[in-house]
Parts: structure tokens; C-alpha cells; sequence
């Protein structure tokens, strides 16, 4: 998860737009490496800080102190002290602000058998928790989780928390959101990453998965808000920075090509949409903005 500068947040509660993490799903990046990890992933009382990503895990963000600005799909709210936030399987998320200690639990798929067979083909009712007693009952289940080597007891300690949460919040029906849905997606999400950088189009995807180019296209912006085309241009980008961190010596033209790129001057139409500048000026530039 990247770091982001925080927001500012005054005493009104009111954001200023400008240094808000991003308010849309649309730039959110799939954290491939992220589901692939098979262990509890815990950051306790610390700054959590990150920008819009999403994965097959569940995070949960239990604030301790000051006030957290949260995002998750198209909900943006400020969390205190003694309130959490759940993001569900494929949710996209972030959240910032620069003084508020929390403590962030991401669980794994391996462990989420029980919890989404309970919830079958329903979603969490509100994927924010402001209910202190509910805080109280659920922040030491988190702490026991981060300090249980026993992965057994620790999988019987994560349904106990997952459960208290669904009693708290309630589910409803959401039939874009079934099993078989979020299967799918992860199927596509992890062929994109795997194939981002040979010829993978709309239509290929599509025939990989035995669907219709009309259907399947659909189905992407449903979940994502995007169409494919975009979402595998923006997957090259970050590859590309990616590899440049990895091999600075290489040229421009090579990362560009391995990172997935048809052309040169396609990679430098994306990179000045995304990034407000040219290569040229955002690599010769003392303060670039981060990268996607």
C-alpha cells in the first residue's frame, strides 16, 4: 500500500478537494501481489496510509486516534476515534490523515471460507462501524489475531470478529455481488496481470472466459467503473514504473515495450493524461507528483 500526503481536515470537517485522496474508483489499482499472500497481514497502532487499491481480502481499519479519512467505492466519510471501516472482497478503498494512530487488519482468502458462506450472495449493510460498544467487542479480537501463532485458534478468532461485525452492520441482497461475480473478477484481474504486456484486448480477454465482448465489457464496468481498455493501460503504467525502479539503466523505449505498450507515442498520451505532464518534464522535475 503506497503512502499518500495526508489530507487536511478543519474543524468544520470539511475536505479541501484538491488534497483529498482520489474520490472515484477509477484510478484504484488491483494488488495482485496482495492476493497472493496466504498469511494475516496486520498494522498495528500506527499512520496507515493508502491510496485507492482493492483485492480479494477483507481490510478492516479500527481507528484509535484523532480522525481518519475513508473511502470505500463511492463513500467517502471521517472515522474517529473508536469507529471502524470494512472494506469487503473487491471493495475498492483508501484512507488517510496525517496524525491518526489505527490498526489495519487485511484477511486473507484462505481464511474467509465461513464468512462468505454465511453471507452467500449478500453484502455488508454499511461498511462503516461508529458504534463504540462494537469497537470495544472487536478491537481486542484484533490485537489476540496479530498475537495468535496457533493459525487454527487464529482462524476461529477472525470468524468470531467477522461475525460480530455482520451482526453489527446486517446484510442485504446484492446479486452483482455474488460468489460467482467476485470468482470471476479475480480470475480476470489475476489473467491481466499475468498477460498485461502481450497483445490482451477487450475481445480476448472476453474469449478467454467464454464470454461475448458486449457481455463481459459490462460485467468490468459494473464492478470497477472503468472499461478494460483503460484498466489494462493503467496496469502497463504502473509496470512501467515498476521496471524503472527495478533496472534505471535501461532505456526509455525498453521499459515502455516491456511494460506492455503497443507505441511509444500511446505510452506518452496516458502518462501526460495521468500524470498532468510529458516523461520528459515529470522525470526532470525535483518534486514529480507520484506516480499512479
Amino acid at each position: 500500500m503506497a503512502n499518500l500526503r495526508p489530507a487536511k481536515i478543519d474543524a468544520d470537517k470539511n475536505l479541501k478537494e484538491s488534497e483529498a485522496v482520489m474520490d472515484s474508483a477509477r484510478s484504484a489499482t488491483y494488488e495482485y501481489e496482495r492476493d497472493k499472500e496466504t498469511r494475516v497481514h496486520i498494522s498495528p497502532d500506527k499512520v496507515n496510509n493508502c491510496s485507492m487499491h482493492f483485492h480479494n481480502q477483507v481490510e478492516i481499519i479500527a481507528v484509535q486516534t484523532s480522525q481518519q479519512l475513508v473511502q470505500i467505492n463511492n463513500e467517502q466519510t471521517i472515522l474517529h476515534a473508536g469507529e471502524m471501516a470494512v472494506a469487503d472482497s473487491f471493495d475498492v478503498h483508501s484512507y488517510t490523515y496525517c496524525d491518526a494512530v489505527s490498526t489495519v487488519l487485511i484477511i486473507p482468502d484462505a481464511y474467509l471460507h465461513e464468512y462468505k458462506l454465511y453471507k452467500q450472495d449478500m453484502s455488508l449493510r454499511s461498511h462503516f462501524i461508529r458504534d463504540k460498544k462494537v469497537f470495544d467487542a472487536c478491537f481486542p479480537l484484533l490485537k489476540q489475531i496479530a498475537e495468535e501463532k496457533n493459525t487454527l485458534l487464529q482462524r476461529g478468532l477472525i470468524d468470531v470478529l467477522l461475525g460480530r461485525i455482520v451482526s453489527a452492520v446486517g446484510l442485504v441482497h446484492a446479486p452483482q455481488s455474488s460468489r460467482q461475480d467476485v470468482a470471476l473478477i479475480h480470475d480476470i484481474l489475476t489473467h491481466i496481470e499475468k498477460h498485461y504486456a502481450e497483445n490482451i484486448t477487450l475481445q480476448s480477454v472476453a474469449a478467454t472466459f467464454s464470454y461475448s465482448a458486449s457481455h463481459f465489457s459490462r460485467l468490468f464496468n459494473a464492478f470497477f467503473h472503468c472499461n478494460i481498455k483503460d484498466y489494462i493501460n493503467t496496469v502497463r503504467l504502473r509496470k512501467f514504473f515498476e521496471l524503472r525502479e527495478a533496472s534505471p539503466d535501461k532505456s526509455l523505449i525498453e521499459l515502455i515495450l516491456e511494460s506492455g505498450f503497443s507505441s511509444v507515442p500511446t505510452f506518452y498520451r496516458l502518462f501526460s493524461k495521468k500524470l498532468g505532464m510529458s516523461p520528459f518534464k515529470y522525470f526532470n522535475t525535483e518534486k514529480a507528483p507520484p506516480p499512479v
